[in-house]
């Protein structure tokens, strides 16, 4: 079963830390973006919060993307000013650029319809639900942007436009 949360008629529930999981951030499945090669999506938004090329190079290399996300979420790493205002554009790319590269990735965003997505974190309330799914829900948010994206490229390819 490709979600094995609490699904609905109209909610498909995942996780993002579920590393087999073709809509989590933590699968090594690796893009090209903005010079370097990503071996997920989760490397290459830990390392947008940063400018020092060092550090940025030292998540490219970690070997999985939890480590990644331990590096770039160290209390004492002050990431950009303007992070809060840009992170969800930075992960937007990243998934929109990993359903590009990898059609498994694109089609099993596509597969989920018009159905609301939720990123199942009972502790985020910011990328997921939260413990009360009253959380803003940023990452399910985020992959329904690109559906919708690739949803248009579809249509526009079909119709020759």
């Amino acid at each position: 079963m490709l979600f094995p949360h609490e699904n609905t008629n109209d909610q498909i529930y995942f996780s993002r830390y579920e590393c087999e999981h073709l809509l989590s951030s933590h699968g090594l499945r690796s893009f090209e973006l903005d010079g370097h090669t990503w071996p997920s999506i989760e490397h290459y938004f830990q390392a947008m919060k940063f400018d020092s090329d060092v550090l940025r190079e030292r998540i490219c290399q970690a070997p999985t993307a939890e480590q990644a996300a331990k590096i770039g979420s160290r209390w004492y790493r002050r990431p950009k000013s303007n992070w809060s205002k840009i992170q969800v554009v930075v992960m937007t790319r990243a998934v929109y650029i990993s359903a590009k590269s990898h059609p498994e990735v694109a089609a099993a965003i596509l597969d989920t319809g018009e159905k609301l997505l939720v990123e199942d974190d009972s502790y985020d309330y910011f990328w997921g639900c939260g413990r009360d799914r009253r959380g803003e829900n940023n990452y399910g948010q985020v992959i329904m942007k690109v559906r919708a994206k690739l949803l248009e490229e579809q249509q526009t390819a079909s119709t020759g436009e």
